[in-house]
């Protein structure tokens, strides 16, 4: 009796074991930057170098933002980019350049949400490409529309930009 009981508990100690296993294994193999950027355009990116992968999600309330860049070596993501909403040519919206590059106006100065230690732009300026804009705040009404972004007190939204010269994709998370 006490040996069945015994294998019984070995038994169940090396299930558990086994899942919580083949949860890291699932999360390091098939969690990829590449993967997280593939589901959120709609695009798939699983093609992309990683170059930057930056996540400080994790705070209070999943609070922060995703940063990546990913470099194609061919044409081949370029040409799955939609010319429509919600992608956009360049230049930027107003309000993609301050959220990218902050601005300055009457001695207010507002800071790029994505940046370094130090304040720096993650973003680089790119003159030739396309953006991609998503509003996911629960507030909004048109998710594609940046416009009404700074009339409220949290943001979440997703941002690409894709440079064409460089065949690069910067992509941008935020949660507030």
């Amino acid at each position: 009796m006490k040996s069945t009981f015994i294998k019984i508990i070995f038994l169940l100690f090396s299930i558990i074991i086994l899942g919580i296993l083949s949860l890291i294994v699932f999360n390091v193999f098939f969690n990829t930057p590449q993967r997280k950027v593939s589901k959120a355009l709609g695009i798939n990116a699983s093609s992309g170098k990683i170059l930057s992968h930056i996540d400080t999600h994790g705070g209070f309330h999943g609070d922060g933002y995703t940063y990546t860049v990913l470099q194609f070596s061919d044409d081949s993501y370029c040409d799955r980019i939609p010319t429509s909403a919600p992608w956009h040519s360049l230049p930027l919206s107003s309000s993609m350049q301050t959220i990218l590059y902050g601005t300055t106006k009457d001695s207010q100065i507002t800071s790029p949400l994505f940046s370094d230690d130090n304040g720096n732009p993650l973003f680089p300026k790119i003159e030739n490409g396309f953006y991609y804009f998503k509003d996911r705040h629960s507030k909004s009404t048109n998710p594609f529309d940046d416009s009404a972004i700074w009339n409220r007190y949290s943001y979440n939204f997703t941002i690409a930009v894709y440079d064409f010269d460089r065949r690069t994709l910067y992509f941008g998370m935020f949660d507030t």
